[in-house]
């Protein structure tokens, strides 16, 4: 049974459902070699136009998701950029936070008139140790959460530029198949007019 054609659009033929009529070059979807309309097969350019509208919708779907994937490195390389300013923001309050220690220390050498209070001295200057050496490892830490989002991103990012140079050859390769399958079915129109 040959399905009607209620429509075409964009050059692809559809039934009165709004489903695609797929039409093998024999004019027989089901595969049963019979062809409608008085013993003669279907057209092979509505067959050819059927798989040059498959290769244009193919082409389509991968500009799309060429365009999906720019957008996801963009964002990636945007989180990688916001990753990086975090982690050098953190190194350097790291670097601040050790000068300042330095500094404490080198300016708590006792002076003569401290000695007298050296045990009340000698307790701030462990408290405050132990406030630095808390800071200091406080920012350790998060500036080694921020070098791992940092490398989280640069990964995310490099896989993306893996994808999307993925896409643009699978893009290539059916661009180059369109072009194939409309030069067929310009090829096939000729040989149904002749």
């Amino acid at each position: 049974m040959e399905t009607a054609v209620a429509y075409y659009k964009d050059g692809v033929p559809y039934d009165d459902k709004g489903q695609v009529i797929i039409t093998l070059l024999n004019g027989a979807p089901d595969g049963s070699g019979s062809g409608g309309g008085g013993g003669k097969g279907g057209s092979k350019s509505e067959s050819s136009a059927a798989i040059h509208a498959t290769a244009k919708w193919s082409t389509a779907q991968l500009k799309k998701t060429q365009a999906e994937q720019a957008a996801r490195a963009k964002a990636a390389a945007e989180a990688q950029a916001k990753a990086k300013a975090n982690r050098d923001a953190l190194t350097q309050r790291l670097k601040d936070i050790v000068n300042e220690a330095l500094r404490h220390n080198a300016s708590r050498t006792p002076s003569a008139t401290e000695l007298a209070h050296a045990n009340n001295a000698a307790m701030q200057a462990e408290a405050e140790r132990l406030r630095l050496a808390k800071a200091e490892e406080k920012a350790r830490k998060e500036a080694e959460a921020a070098e791992k989002a940092f490398q989280e991103a640069e990964q995310r990012r490099k896989e993306i530029e893996r994808e999307k140079a993925e896409t643009e050859r699978q893009l290539k390769l059916a661009e180059a198949e369109e072009k194939r399958l409309a030069a067929l079915s310009e090829e096939a129109k000729a040989v149904e007019i002749a």
